[in-house]
């Protein structure tokens, strides 16, 4: 039986390599290493010792054990490997405990898995019948020659070796040692990225700290426009004016939202503030840069660091996305700050179902369902629409959406930022038609940018921290309080709720963000982003890129010169930038643990 379920675990794993267009040389050496170490394993380990015990119940019962740990490890590993395009790691394996109760974990389990799960229970009727043939020959000479108990310790420490020493080739350990190994290392270290962080690093010389908000303050509200966030899912900045993604006579993909950038205060060279949809939320709605941590902070379902809206008098709040919002997103951030109302794929109920991807409902639906609440929502209201359409694995919305040949995975993504601007300017028409469009201050924003394959292994959003990671397109378009402008030098996330709370004219501590508002001057050197792959970037306003990557080494882009970043630099000469990268990543999770004790009094 363990012999079958290697066979059917690696077809499995080629074909969402094949599905997601990877190439060969990036998966084929992990089948290879995987299904090697699985034999000897199988051969020298656990086998040898299920052979020797003597009842035969003993044998089925371990024989049974071996199968079914080893298919719920191949199981979570494929679910990440088609999620994240690379195999279950430490930092997804906390994310998920961070993301998602047990419950929602098994409600993401699809029926192939569970034949695949009870496979081994079949097993154990299959085993009463069977004849050890194994015992004889091949495996009993191999347990004869080689000794069972020096060759399992020699392979436990080379695991331990590699998961300690070698970073992101962990994925070359084969599941059924990598996941209990990561499981015991969370349950011996799983707080040690607080631990470190309540440690108080040494006193780096030069270091720019950032902005320590002050926990008390005063908010006056002035104003009572109504506010509509409107994030757009893995967007990012070199995709959507981008006429040559697209077939002729197609266009931008993303017209509509070139023509409103024109009438908006647009962020031409904005930032997203980490490489993941949560952390990027936490950023977007806090004004506060993220963890730059392992562990996912801004998950937590206990969450009350405040957000931009609890300065402002009671506003009528609505939340609407097509995903699921019981995984992978910051329902805590939201509901602990007064959202009362978060409406997501779970509770988007529909009487024709459309085609949709499996994780999310159909956007199109999604978005005249949005929009009907918002000709209808109480004033003043501050309500968000979350898209997914762009988002991996880029589901085909059909042929009205197909501007670009839709061959590969950039040409579907690049129509769904065509149907996703179609969902946006939905949305401008309802509120037009509702005549509060005028007093209504709109941000647009991408949460994070999307990769295709630009730099070697960088695919999706969140395994590096280039360009096509973090450049997302961002405005704010409000025609009463703003005149059209574009703003050239460096933004980012953090800025946009200090510059609302100026448009709503609310009274509040710009030392209350790390951001700062738009509508001021600022000399401020610096901003930051934290990439899941633990590379904290620093962006100045000449276009230097300095990245501490995971490990502590440091490497600098010069975007002025070198935009397609191929040309990574050394960062001698750039001591100020690097001390206060150093400094961010040291002091910010302190911060905002510290934030968050003083919300849990």
């Amino acid at each position: 039986m363990f012999l079958f379920l290697i066979v059917i675990s690696k077809l499995v794993f080629i074909k969402i390599a094949l599905a997601a267009d990877l190439p060969s040389r990036e998966w084929m050496p992990l089948m290879v290493v995987w299904s090697v170490s699985e034999l000897l394993l199988y051969a020298l380990i656990l086998r040898y010792y299920i052979l020797s015990a003597g009842a035969k119940s003993i044998r089925v019962f371990s024989g049974f054990t071996m199968n079914l740990l080893y298919v719920l490890c191949v199981v979570s590993d494929g679910a990440a490997f088609a999620a994240f395009l690379k195999p279950l790691d430490l930092g997804l394996w906390r994310e998920g405990n961070a993301a998602m109760p047990l419950a929602t974990m098994l409600s993401l389990v699809t029926l192939p898995q569970w034949i695949f799960i009870a496979l081994p229970f079949v097993g154990v009727v299959l085993a009463w019948y069977y004849d050890e043939v194994l015992k004889k020959r091949l495996f009993n000479f191999a347990c004869k020659i080689l000794s069972p108990v020096v060759a399992g310790i020699a392979f436990f420490l080379l695991i331990g070796a590699v998961l300690l020493y070698t970073g992101s080739r962990t994925a070359l350990v084969t599941a059924p040692v990598r996941l209990p190994a990561f499981i015991l290392m969370s349950a011996l270290g799983q707080n040690t990225a607080l631990l470190a962080a309540n440690t108080e690093p040494k006193t780096l010389t030069g270091a720019v700290q950032p902005g320590k908000p002050e926990i008390l303050h005063a908010g006056k509200r002035k104003a009572r426009a109504n506010v509509l966030f409107i994030v757009m899912e893995s967007t990012g900045s070199r995709y959507v004016f981008d006429e040559k993604l697209t077939l002729a006579g197609q266009g931008i993909p993303m017209p509509f939202l070139k023509k409103i950038s024109r009438q908006s205060l647009y962020l031409s060279r904005h930032y997203a503030t980490a490489n993941s949809s949560p952390r990027a939320l936490f950023s977007i709605f806090t004004g506060l840069y993220p963890e730059p941590s392992d562990e996912f902070f801004s998950l937590k379902r206990t969450l009350k660091i405040r957000t931009w809206n609890t300065y402002a008098e009671a506003l009528t709040s609505l939340l609407v996305t097509p995903c699921a919002t019981e995984w992978y997103f910051p329902s805590g951030l939201f509901k602990n700050n007064g959202v009362s109302e978060i409406i997501g794929k779970g509770q988007l109920r529909f009487e024709k179902q459309l085609t949709q991807p499996s994780d999310a409902q159909n956007e199109i639906q999604s978005g005249d369902y949005f929009a009907s609440r918002l000709r209808s929502l109480r004033e003043p209201f501050f309500a968000t629409y979350i898209s997914f359409a762009p988002h991996y694995p880029y589901h085909d919305y059909g042929s009205e959406w197909r501007i670009a040949p839709a061959h590969t995975r950039l040409d579907r993504y690049v129509n769904n930022l065509r149907l996703l601007d179609a969902q946006i300017e939905k949305f401008f028409i309802a509120l037009e038609t509702r005549g509060i469009l005028r007093n209504t201050i709109i941000v647009l924003v991408g949460d994070h940018s999307e990769a295709f394959k630009q730099h070697s292994g960088n695919y999706i959003h969140s395994l590096h921290s280039y360009e096509e990671n973090l450049a997302v397109p961002a405005l704010i378009y409000y025609p009463v309080g703003l005149k059209p402008q574009t703003i050239t030098y460096t933004t980012s996330h953090v800025d946009l709720a200090p510059t609302l709370l100026d448009l709503l004219e609310i009274e509040h501590s710009p030392q209350n963000f790390q951001g700062e508002s738009l509508l001021r001057s600022t000399d401020r050197q610096y901003i930051y982003a934290y990439g899941n792959e633990g590379t904290v970037t620093a962006y100045n306003r000449d276009g230097i890129k300095l990245q501490r990557l995971k490990g502590g080494s440091c490497r600098v882009f010069d975007l002025a010169t070198d935009a397609d970043e191929r040309a990574p630099l050394a960062c001698t000469g750039k001591e100020n930038q690097q001390t206060a990268t150093e400094y961010f990543f040291q002091k910010q999770f302190l911060l905002l643990q510290n934030l968050q004790s003083y919300a849990d009094r």
